[in-house]
């Protein structure tokens, strides 16, 4: 896998923006649901949990959700949740500002 390949030669991974496509896959949903958080902490959570840096852009009352929330929440995730957010189908998506 790149991320883990890119880890194991010291390179720091980051995610662009990783929350501002929804809607979110329904393993993201459904896991939010019984955790009893947002869909966006499951991700921020998912990516601290394996080593990867969110970069997120956002304001107002998402600032202190997205910088709390997750790292508490990523000492939650269980392996079988990792496995199954792993397996979401999250489809290609990019951003406008990749090629402006």
């Amino acid at each position: 896998e790149f991320v883990a390949d890119m880890q194991k030669r010291g390179i720091r991974v980051l995610a662009y923006r990783p929350v501002a496509y929804k809607p979110f896959p329904e393993a993201v949903t459904r896991l939010a649901e019984r955790l009893g958080t947002s869909p966006q902490s499951v991700v921020l959570g998912w990516l601290l949990k394996r080593g990867v840096w969110p970069l997120v852009k956002c304001r107002g009352d998402h600032v202190a959700e997205n910088f709390s929330s997750p790292a508490s929440l990523k000492d939650k995730l269980s392996d079988a949740d990792l496995e199954e957010l792993a397996t979401a189908e999250a489809g290609l998506r990019v951003s406008a500002e990749w090629f402006g």
